[in-house]
């Protein structure tokens, strides 16, 4: 509601603070109109899953899937991580940073530090996960016996790392889903989070480089401002 509140709150700003032209109705500036757009309740998400109201929905500013997770009825985290063409559409629509380096494959998971991914959250009304939500949409419910991160060959069915990833990331949801619903929740890229390690910001889940194999336990840190092939993240609303 804050969040909502604040983005119409610049619109209405931007809207009465400009002269009129020409004698006439004043217009809307671009920032105005981008505060107004990005002005998106809840009931205009669409729900891809009728049968189960509320389980997995689509914000249509962003093409973005939100499966909710289990345990916390009130989170919804992102079904991949972020794509370069959901980064593409952000920069398109609502004045993104044009300057990131941004691959040609839509489909590929976007690399970004953490002050990007924060300031592409903090449009749309979403945040990085804590470690704890992120350790918890994970696991997938699963305990350490009990996941496919015990098996390095198992593994491979669900993540991209050393063994089986070659040089690079590759394209979301090629593998298969955790019992939530989420893909590459392990490998291809590190996520961010939001806790902070001192001057750090933490990352979880291994990436396309990690060897012997990732787990839900799996963490490090790096600089905000820190931009390069192996970090990304998963929104959560």
């Amino acid at each position: 509601m804050r969040d909502r509140a604040a983005l119409l709150l610049v619109g209405l700003t931007a809207l009465l603070t400009l002269p009129a032209c020409g004698g006439g109705e004043p217009s809307l500036s671009t920032a105005a109109r981008l505060a107004l757009r990005h002005h998106a309740d809840h009931a205009t998400w669409q729900d891809l899953d009728p049968a189960h109201p509320g389980t997995r929905l689509l914000d249509p500013r962003t093409e973005v899937t939100f499966v909710r997770v289990p345990g916390d009825p009130d989170l919804l985290a992102a079904r991949t991580e972020l794509t370069v063409g959901q980064w593409r559409r952000y920069v398109r629509d609502f004045a993104g940073d044009a300057s990131v380096p941004t691959p040609t494959d839509d489909e590929l998971p976007m690399t970004l530090s953490w002050n990007d991914a924060t300031r592409y959250c903090q449009t749309f009304g979403y945040r990085l996960p804590t470690g704890a939500e992120w350790e918890r949409a994970c696991r997938g419910g699963l305990d350490d016996d009990a996941g496919p991160w015990r098996n390095p060959t198992e593994l491979q069915q669900h993540a991209w790392f050393n063994l089986n990833a070659g040089d690079d990331r590759h394209p979301v949801a090629r593998l298969a889903a955790n019992p939530f619903g989420l893909f590459d929740t392990l490998g291809n890229v590190w996520e961010w989070c939001q806790d902070e390690i001192g001057t750090d910001r933490m990352l979880r889940g291994g990436s396309w480089f990690t060897m012997p194999g990732p787990k839900p336990s799996l963490k490090t840190q790096a600089q905000p401002d820190e931009r390069n092939a192996f970090y990304g993240f998963r929104p959560v609303r």
